[in-house]
Order: structure tokens, then C-alpha cells, then sequence
């Protein structure tokens, strides 16, 4: 069975100096907080199993999506060495924002998507072409003019979230891009940045 040990939150609340459960994590340990969205539980049960047959001297690779070509990527597990996971717990409470990773860092890479806006703006001949992004929800959405050389279908469903992801197809499918010609986006939400055809700046 994993040993349990204080999370972040009851390590922040106890005076450090003090504090000899902080003896339970060694200097070379990490200790990594994960906010996720995930009915299903298979992000919790995936790292049981990780440690689960780690913890018991086991060395082998995690493979993730095996059968999606450039997107298969392999991690090594060294259980016999070094790699060995003290504790798993799910914290069902609201926890410190400070520690919240928002989504919007981790699926869209900002100089692909400044490279694509750029592109874009040519192809148009800097007549409408605009790139928008929203970057809490990872919404991208971009004006054309009536008159343009693109596949529009293609380039909204396919082209820009694949170019754009930071990691790949999994990330690709949760960037949503909308295509509309001479107009923008609902600005009203706030949140919204405008490509300025150097970088995006936000809209005040």
C-alpha cells in the first residue's frame, strides 16, 4: 500500500521549521500537484498502476498512444533505480489557486500560433486575415475576407489546431478554431487577444 504523506496545501498552513512530517520528503524528491478534469478516474488509476508495479523494483517504458505514429512517445520507469512514487491523493476540496496550471499554457504553443497568424496575414495580402485567440478557453478564431485562397472547412476542422498544439493530437483535439469572414469574435466574454502582426495583444 502507498504511505501517505501531507499535501502541498498542509505543508503551506504548518510552519516549516517545525513541521517533522517534512522529514518524509528527501531533498532529490518532487512533489507534483495535477488539477484535472477526468469523470472517468483513468488519469488516477493509470498512476496507481505506474506505481504499483514500480514500487516493487519493476523497470519499464510507458508508452503513450502506441498506434498514432509521430504522436507515440515512450517514458522510461526505472523501479529497480531511482524512480519510486511515495504517494498518490486525490484532494476532492477546492485547492490554492496558486497552484492551478490553466489550460490555455499547456495546449497551444504561442510561436507556432504567431508564425501560422503571420502566414496567414500574407496569404491575405494583409486584407482581413486576422488571427484571434482566447486563450483561457483555447479558442482561436479567424477573420478572412469573402475573397480568399483557402479551404476553409480544412483550415478550421484540421489545419490550424494541428499546426498549433503544443503536444500533439491529443491537445489538438480540445483547441477550438472558428472561421468567419469580415467580422470577429464575441469580445464580450473578455479574454480576448488580436494579433497585431507581431505578436497578440489584448483586447481592452
Amino acid at each position: 500500500m502507498i504511505q501517505r504523506i501531507p499535501t502541498i496545501d498542509e505543508f503551506i498552513k504548518e510552519d516549516f521549521s517545525v513541521n517533522s512530517k517534512l522529514k518524509e520528503i528527501a531533498d532529490n524528491d518532487i512533489v507534483i500537484k495535477i488539477v484535472a478534469r477526468n469523470p472517468s478516474g483513468s488519469l488516477l488509476k493509470m498512476l496507481e498502476h505506474i506505481a504499483g508495479i514500480g514500487n516493487t523494483g519493476h523497470s519499464y517504458e510507458i508508452v503513450v498512444d502506441p498506434d498514432a505514429g509521430k504522436y507515440k512517445k515512450s517514458f522510461g520507469w526505472d523501479g529497480d533505480g531511482p524512480d519510486f512514487i511515495k504517494s498518490i491523493e486525490t484532494i476532492k476540496e477546492p485547492v490554492n489557486e496558486s497552484y492551478i496550471f490553466e489550460s490555455s499554457s499547456s495546449l497551444i504553443d504561442e510561436e507556432k500560433l504567431v508564425n501560422y497568424a503571420k502566414a496567414i496575414e500574407i496569404i491575405c495580402n494583409h486584407e482581413y486575415g486576422i488571427t484571434y485567440w482566447h486563450k483561457e478557453s483555447n479558442k482561436i478564431f479567424i477573420c478572412l475576407g469573402d475573397s480568399n485562397p483557402f479551404d476553409t472547412d480544412m483550415l478550421e476542422n484540421e489545419f490550424v489546431a494541428d499546426a498549433i498544439a503544443k503536444n500533439g493530437y491529443n491537445d489538438a483535439k480540445q483547441i477550438s478554431v472558428e472561421i468567419d469572414m469580415e467580422c470577429g469574435p464575441n469580445t464580450s466574454m473578455g479574454g480576448w487577444f488580436k494579433f497585431n502582426g507581431k505578436e497578440f495583444k489584448e483586447i481592452k
